[in-house]
This record gives structure tokens, C-alpha cells and sequence, in this order.
């Protein structure tokens, strides 16, 4: 198992976004996804497109923000 696949159902990496915009982006490499993430004003949104990659880092970074968040 790479760094992608184990990131892939940590509760850091999914995004609740509308289900068009998600048909829309579908498997699509990362870049392309952005591109189409970044046409609708959603603040989750906006926090994955910051950088070039989505990476197991900033995956890690965001679960910790979403596990304070939930124990607050």
C-alpha cells in the first residue's frame, strides 16, 4: 500500500462537496480536480487547493484540525 492509498479513507482526505461537483471531478488527477474545485466558493474547498499536491501530510494536518474540531 503507497502513501495515497492509506491516506485514502483517513477521515482528513474526504470532502463533503455537492454531489455534481463531485461527479464532475470523479477520478481525475489532482490538478484537474482543482481546476473544477475552484469554480464554487466552498471554504473546505479552498483549504485543499492551497497547495500543489494533496499530500499524506496535509492530509495528516487536516485530520488532526478535524479530530479538535469534533472534541470541542
Amino acid at each position: 500500500m503507497n502513501d495515497a492509498d492509506g491516506n485514502v479513507v483517513r477521515i482528513g482526505n474526504p470532502v463533503v462537496i455537492p454531489e455534481l461537483l463531485n461527479s464532475e471531478a470523479g477520478i481525475q488527477p489532482f490538478g484537474n480536480k482543482k481546476a473544477i474545485y475552484r469554480k464554487h466558493n466552498l471554504r473546505m474547498i479552498q483549504e485543499i487547493c492551497v497547495g500543489p499536491d494533496w499530500t499524506p501530510k496535509q492530509i495528516e494536518e487536516r485530520n488532526e484540525r478535524l479530530a479538535a474540531f469534533g472534541t470541542t
